[in-house]
């Protein structure tokens, strides 16, 4: 699988030029329910600009210093002081007369407007300048005083996770926020705004119960989970097959997809590399070359050269590694033994296994787009999604009327990030995959 379109990186063969973008989340835990395939790069990728696969967001800069406090209005003018006669030759000297009694005060002046926003800052990622047990950067998020240890994010549950990023207690912001979504067959994760990978559903074989640190990018197949820390290093968990799956290769990378039970990865400097459970067909030994993209599926994966052209591996009797020839693509996803991408004018390409349809995509154009196991589910530059393939269990009936800014697509639910950060599902509610946290 893989579901987001990666940015920051292009491809042309052509003097039209082909564009990948590669995604990359902000810091934030994992999350997962329900299963899931193909995803587009980075997330590192998905609608999240990569730095090699995804940079952290920039820091946010200090606070413009307050503006001068405006000048006092000036005194009032004082009465006029009567004058003194002069004594007289003869007679007794003048009266004094009494002094004039100075004039009230001005006005005080108003404050000043507030002066513009500084500079940006390098803010610590990792730093805790007043010691609380939030970094700093959190707090900058949450709104409270990076320098003031008794001004610190709420943690209501007490679990060590802000409030403000929903899990356990009230958010600040209204509800759990998510940068990153993978659905599974029976869990969903996401990736939180702090990084953490926050699951739900009712995983089977461990993959939703995510390793701990902060995560930019996730992906899922049936049963099995990985993703990519902020550091580049991969992570995964869950899966069938436990001798062979949970250990990737050492290495910094920048896009990640998980087929069943084996899992592909661009390395930072563009190369592949896969690792896991191979059935036979030599799914885990992807092509030498440098590539933007990768997506794997069932028993099979497919990639995009660093100009655009596809190249395909793994089991080949249901088509799903036929690409059409000449074929450039900009974002590529993989379900079971079928293929999907998008051209370079954001058309939707398939090949494959077609018995429910799933390589018989609609019309029109799209900017991201995530096969399940039989069904697939792209987004329109305007947020709307559309689906096609299996429809068992409502799976193809997305949330009516919302716009997404990224979907994923498992076995028989699916999920998207709306506008806001908030994840919605659809589909087949067993175990409460499509039940996500907000």
């Amino acid at each position: 699988m893989s579901g987001t379109p990666p940015a920051c990186a292009s491809a042309s063969p052509t003097a039209s030029g082909a564009s990948i973008r590669i995604f990359r989340g902000i810091p934030d835990r994992l999350a997962c329910w329900g299963r899931r395939r193909g995803r587009p790069p980075g997330r590192r990728g998905a609608d999240r600009p990569p730095g090699a696969g995804g940079g952290l967001r920039g820091r946010q800069g200090a606070q413009g210093a307050q503006g001068a406090q405006g000048v006092a209005g000036a005194a009032g003018p004082a009465g006029p002081r009567a004058r003194r006669d002069r004594l007289a030759r003869r007679g007794p000297p003048a009266s004094r007369a009494p002094s004039a009694r100075q004039g009230p005060a001005g006005p005080v002046g108003a404050i000043g407007p507030r002066g513009p926003i500084g500079p940006a800052a390098a803010l610590d990622v990792e730093g805790d300048a007043d010691a609380d047990g939030f970094a700093d950067w959190i707090e900058v998020a949450a709104g409270t005083d990076v320098h003031d240890a008794g001004d610190a994010p709420a943690d209501v549950d007490g679990d060590g996770i802000a409030d403000f990023f929903g899990r356990g207690g009230p958010d600040a912001a209204g509800g759990v926020r998510f940068l990153d979504l993978a659905a599974a067959s029976y869990v969903t994760c996401g990736v939180r705004t702090d990084g953490g990978v926050l699951c739900w559903g009712g995983g089977l074989d461990g993959e939703g119960v995510p390793p701990t640190g902060r995560f930019t990018t996730i992906d899922a197949y049936l049963g099995f989970m990985c993703g990519i820390r902020e550091g580049g290093q991969a992570a995964c968990w869950g899966g069938i097959n436990v001798a062979a799956h949970e250990d990737p290769p050492a290495g910094d990378y920048r896009q990640i997809s998980v087929g069943q039970d084996f899992a592909c990865a661009v390395r930072a400097d563009g190369r592949l590399a896969c690792w896991g459970y191979d059935i036979g067909f030599g799914v885990t030994v992807p092509p030498a070359g440098n590539f933007l993209e990768v997506a794997a599926g069932t028993d099979h994966a497919c990639a995009i050269r660093d100009v655009g052209t596809v190249v395909c591996w793994g089991n080949p009797t249901s088509g799903g590694t036929n690409a059409p020839a000449d074929l450039v693509l900009r974002h590529i996803t993989a379900g079971h033994r079928f293929t999907c991408g998008l051209d370079e004018d954001g058309r939707l390409r398939c090949w494959g296994l077609n018995q429910s349809q799933q390589a018989n995509p609609p019309g029109g154009t799209y900017a991201q787009l995530e096969a399940g196991y039989e069904t697939t589910c792209a987004r329109r530059d305007d947020g709307t999604v559309r689906c096609w393939g299996a429809t068992g269990g409502g799976r193809a009936d997305p949330t009516a009327g919302l716009p997404f800014r990224y979907v994923t697509m498992g076995y028989v639910h699916g999920c998207g990030i709306d506008v806001e950060g908030t994840a919605r599902c659809w589909g087949d509610n067993l175990y409460g995959r499509a039940t996500p946290p907000n």
